[in-house]
């Protein structure tokens, strides 16, 4: 039946003795597309299942180094700016940090540091951003949370040996000048900081004479090594005063999960390209060999092997073309889902992942019909159809 079908649209296609290119092509496209519509959708699911992943998982893996080194902020604080050592700089001014702002800084507080004497305990007073400091430091715990108003938080440890809580006074001794401060609430690191003294930053800079003037800077900021040390490289170079230091504990160790991270999902990736070339490559195989008997009847009625082999590639091309698109969709959705699941939070679609999952798609089309198309075009026509 196909046989028969193929040979009236071919007679019809080379009236005068030869088969044009546009009709040869409108036959063969109309065969594939209409009149063999199962096959076709079989080449299309195909490539839109191995496309589907491919698009979610490059999806996942462009939004994944952003969210997790969002995540891995946790941590705390990855930049620290100092005064200028070089040029015996003692503090950061006020006007030296002004252009600090941008959306990849996720917090920052510049930070006063003194001794402080309180009853018969030494202990270092911090002057600080106290609202800023949870958002630096999400691993502390803060008893309550800090607002505009608190006036003095105090590390667990050291509340523990004053016996002081939240509410109660307390008198500061700094460089010989008494100061007297409310407990707001306590702070737990677990670290040194559960033995310090936290006070906001303008109320420290005052008891320190330290007015518009800081020692230190930290800074919570996203990004990769490479470009958070190109960014500040730069900041400093603008102001000579201050130079930057990067919090490299922090720096490699989140460096290092995300490098892995990007490891594990280029295998997958490359799993699937490997598992996809195979899938399609059975799947044309298997078509063209129904469809052996058409082809030699198109080499018989006059169809070069060169024209033959480009039309059934662009047969091939535009199937491709369509899986693509469809698996893009799909993945999509699949990508959806999973940033839901993993990071409860919408991943957000990409044009340029479109391009590159339908190219994908395409470039893998060619690469895993190569060797059947070329079977199926070189075998001997008269031999074909005496077996057909």
């Amino acid at each position: 039946m196909a046989v028969t079908q193929s040979h009236g649209l071919a007679t019809r296609g080379c009236a005068e003795g030869s088969m044009r290119k546009s009709e040869f092509r409108k036959i063969l496209l109309k065969q594939a597309l209409l009149q063999k519509k199962a096959k076709a959708l079989l080449i299309v699911l195909a490539t839109a299942m191995g496309a589907s992943v491919l698009a979610a998982l490059l999806n996942l893996q462009v939004d994944l180094r952003y969210r997790m080194n969002r995540e891995l902020r946790d941590y705390g604080p990855n930049v620290m700016l100092l005064p200028n050592e070089r040029i015996h700089s003692t503090y950061i001014e006020e006007s030296d940090i002004s252009g600090l702002n941008g959306e990849r800084i996720l917090a920052l507080t510049p930070e006063v540091l003194s001794a402080a004497q309180l009853k018969d305990e030494t202990a270092v007073l911090v002057g600080a951003d106290l609202e800023a400091l949870p958002k630096l430091y999400p691993g502390w715990k803060f008893d309550p949370a800090p607002n505009a108003n608190s006036i003095c938080y105090i590390g667990v440890r050291l509340a523990k040996k004053l016996q002081i809580s939240k509410g109660a006074p307390l008198e500061l001794n700094v460089y010989g000048k008494s100061f007297q401060t409310t407990v707001s609430g306590t702070l737990e690191s677990g670290e040194a900081e559960d033995d310090e003294i936290y006070l906001p930053l303008k109320t420290a800079q005052q008891i320190t004479g330290n007015e518009n003037r800081y020692q230190l800077v930290e800074l919570s900021v996203l990004g990769e090594i490479a470009d958070v040390e190109k960014r500040f490289g730069n900041f400093a170079k603008a102001h000579p005063d201050v130079s930057f230091q990067l919090i490299r504990k922090i720096a490699t160790a989140e460096a290092g999960i995300l490098d892995k991270i990007s490891r594990l999902m280029s295998l997958v990736l490359l799993i699937i390209f490997v598992t996809l070339f195979f899938c399609i490559n059975t799947t044309v195989s298997t078509i063209l060999l129904s469809r052996q008997a058409e082809i030699a009847l198109f080499r018989v009625l006059g169809a070069r092997r060169t024209q033959i082999t480009k039309e059934l590639t662009l047969e091939l091309l535009t199937l491709g073309c369509l899986g693509g698109v469809l698996g893009y969709v799909a993945g999509i959705a699949m990508a959806q889902l999973l940033g839901k699941i993993l990071f409860q939070t919408w991943i957000e679609p990409r044009f340029s992942i479109f391009l590159i999952t339908v190219f994908s798609s395409l470039a893998m089309m060619v690469l895993s019909s190569v060797l059947p198309v070329r079977r199926a075009v070189n075998r001997e026509a008269a031999l074909v159809l005496k077996e057909a």
